[in-house]
């Protein structure tokens, strides 16, 4: 609040009053408030406006250049860090079509990345991949790699080859 009120030059006092303190009634606690504001913010551009309309609905602002700036601050203090998870496989296909069957099973895993959750296959030496995924929801990441690895294994098995994972999915 106090780098909102430095910023819009209003004073903190008519911040809290109008802004901070109706929120702890309503929510409990302000910092709760912020957090639906800011939640999902890998789908900001969708969500914020409903979101943070409906948590700050009903106060009065001081003046109109106060929301942006607050929910600015908000979203830079708690913007949720994104976690790293992947898997470390061992695809090999010794049949005729060989290097084009693992070239298409990986391809076929990085097909199921979604929006929330883009899988990339590294290669590390052949015959190493590494399955990476970088989101804010671990649980979509850890499923999204699960489903990456269980495509790349049906398409590769399909062609008369082996995966083998040498490293569990982690994050």
């Amino acid at each position: 609040m106090r780098h909102v009120a430095e910023k819009t030059n209003v004073p903190l006092e008519d911040l809290y009053t109008s802004i901070g303190w109706p929120l702890y009634r309503k929510y409990g606690h302000a910092y709760d408030a912020f957090k639906i504001a800011i939640s999902y913010l890998s789908l900001l551009v969708r969500l914020m406006n409903s979101q943070s309309e409906s948590v700050f609905a009903g106060l009065t602002m001081p003046k109109s250049t106060v929301l942006p700036v607050l929910l600015q601050q908000i979203a830079r203090r708690l913007t949720p860090q994104p976690a790293k998870i992947r898997a470390d496989i061992e695809v090999t296909c010794f049949s005729y079509d060989g290097i084009d069957a693992i070239k298409t099973a990986l391809l076929a895993g990085e097909k199921m990345s979604t929006e929330l959750c883009p899988i990339k296959v590294k290669l590390v030496a052949p015959p190493l991949y590494v399955v990476v995924a970088n989101t804010l929801d671990k649980e979509i990441g850890l499923a999204t790699v699960r489903s990456g690895v269980d495509k790349i294994r049906e398409v590769v098995e399909s062609f008369g080859g082996e995966l083998g994972i040498k490293m569990e999915v982690f994050s």
